[in-house]
């Protein structure tokens, strides 16, 4: 299947304007660029970018890069593991916007105070409520990969023979791509996984202590394989039981 998911929200910035600076547009060199007017203090909005984060981090675990769209595939077996991560990652985004909104008075207020000289410029920069609540948003979208054909040859033929050689062509690059998709994803299997092996070599011909800790996350790293190995590639099967 594929997976698609994304988070947006404020990012308590405004662009830097000239006027800001009590410049006019002219006295800005074109090779200037300027930047932005935090709003709300960074850190506040950091706990977002560390939602985003961790959901990146899930992808990046659980999935693969699809070559088609911005999807990230998954195999079915690891569906529950990546969907169970990002409802936490959900939950703690939503907590995370409803303490921001609760709070966003307070927010601005603190970072006017910061700078009274400037507050009479900064305090219209500020979203209203309303606007504000709509820039958050967590969208999470799950598709399943199906061979791509005509519905229909009959209605394919209706609207002539090159409706039709489109979509057989369409058809075969599709195919091509997965199958490339496929190669590429066991070829990164089978590299991951002799990394990993290699790693543990290494440490055993050093003679390094392996704590408990070290064989928990090795064993879970082999069952994190074997539940994205959805080709059965033979391969990556016997360098995992050989490491475990």
């Amino acid at each position: 299947v594929l997976i698609d998911c994304h988070v947006s929200y404020w990012r308590g910035k405004k662009a830097l304007k000239a006027g800001d600076l009590n410049l006019e547009p002219e006295d800005v060199p074109e090779i200037f660029q300027l930047g932005n007017k935090e709003l709300i203090d960074p850190a506040v909005i950091k706990r977002f970018t560390e939602v985003e984060s961790k959901i990146k981090y899930a992808l990046h675990r659980w999935t693969f890069r699809f070559p088609i769209g911005g999807a990230r595939f998954t195999p079915y077996s690891a569906l529950p593991k990546i969907a169970e991560r990002l409802k936490e990652c959900e939950d703690e985004y939503w907590a995370i916007v409803d303490e921001f909104l609760t709070n966003f008075a307070q927010y601005r207020d603190a970072q006017l105070a910061k700078y009274p000289a400037l507050a009479d410029k900064l305090e219209g920069e500020y979203p209203s409520d309303e606007h504000l609540r709509s820039r958050f948003r967590f969208s999470q979208y799950v598709y399943t990969v199906q061979e791509v054909k005509p519905t229909s040859l009959a209605e394919v033929m209706a609207v002539g023979q090159g409706a039709l050689k489109t979509a057989e062509d369409y058809q075969a690059r599709y195919k091509e791509d997965l199958e490339r998709f496929v190669g590429a994803v066991i070829g990164e299997l089978r590299a991951q996984v002799a990394a990993m092996a290699k790693s543990v070599q290494e440490k055993l011909e050093k003679g390094e202590n392996f704590t408990e800790r070290n064989f928990g996350g090795i064993r879970n790293s082999i069952q994190q394989f074997r539940t994205l190995n959805f080709a059965n590639d033979a391969a990556v099967a016997d360098e995992l039981t050989k490491l475990e």
